[in-house]
């Protein structure tokens, strides 16, 4: 039976960690597109999943995801520059990166998006609020 659940995530780790726990319980994501996650109840089978941010561009990429096609990953999706991947579990842990330099890199992309976006909402805040600023001198100037 294939389920299609409406989520939105703004820490990737989460989002992760929340896709780990569907795979727990027999879900296995089949696709992803704009919050939308489309799972097939696969139980007792059991998933493991990750996201990554790969660095590659064109064929670099490409042969990237290959590589992990060829070592038992499935690649389940991809969206905004995250690829979405999944094993199951009888075949063996899902480890992308055992080195801890490249797990420390791996989590310092996840966050950098999240930075981003609170960055470029405060300097949206701070625009809008000098409008304003300017909007109130010009009206409190005519009607004075």
């Amino acid at each position: 039976m294939k389920t299609t659940v409406k989520k939105t995530f703004l820490d990737i780790c989460k989002e992760e960690e929340w896709l780990n726990e569907q795979g727990e319980s027999g879900l296995m994501l089949i696709g992803y597109s704009n919050g939308n996650y489309e799972f097939e109840d696969v139980s007792p089978a059991k998933y493991q999943y990750k996201i990554d941010i790969p660095n590659y561009r064109g064929n670099k990429k490409k042969e990237y995801l290959n590589f992990l096609e060829q070592s038992g990953i499935t690649i389940v999706a991809e969206y905004a520059g995250r690829v979405y991947m999944r094993k199951n579990k009888a075949n063996g842990p899902l480890e992308l990166y055992t080195d801890s330099n490249e797990i420390n890199k791996q989590v310092r992309k996840k966050f950098s998006m999240f930075i981003s976006i609170g960055v470029s909402q405060f300097a949206f805040g701070i625009m809008l609020l000098i409008s304003m600023l300017k909007y109130i001198k010009e009206k409190m100037h005519h009607f004075g």
